[in-house]
């Protein structure tokens, strides 16, 4: 389940946040389910200000193959063996 959503709580979140800030130069991406759809989200250094230069990490989401809206999917990534950084995305319905 990714940090941020509804079913999370608020202090968990948050701790996991403040993990994610110190180790933002190790984390090459997080990637998770649970949400039943593509998405991603960004953590940010600063929230107030969500621009670029705040952003510190990316959470891929992916699609559901048991679907509760929309069509049953699945993701794959295509990632950068040197660096692990994902390369780009492929969603599959």
């Amino acid at each position: 389940m990714p940090p941020g959503g509804p079913d999370c709580l608020h202090d968990q979140s948050n701790y996991f946040d403040q993990i994610v800030q110190r180790y933002k130069n190790t984390i090459a991406a997080q990637f998770y389910g649970h949400s039943h759809q593509d998405q991603f989200e960004i953590a940010y250094s600063d929230y107030t200000k969500q621009t670029e230069a705040n952003a510190v990490s990316v959470a891929w989401i992916a699609p559901s193959l048991t679907p509760r809206d929309g069509n049953p999917a699945f993701k794959t990534y295509d990632i950068d063996p040197d660096t692990y950084e994902v390369m780009d995305a492929h969603v599959f319905y």
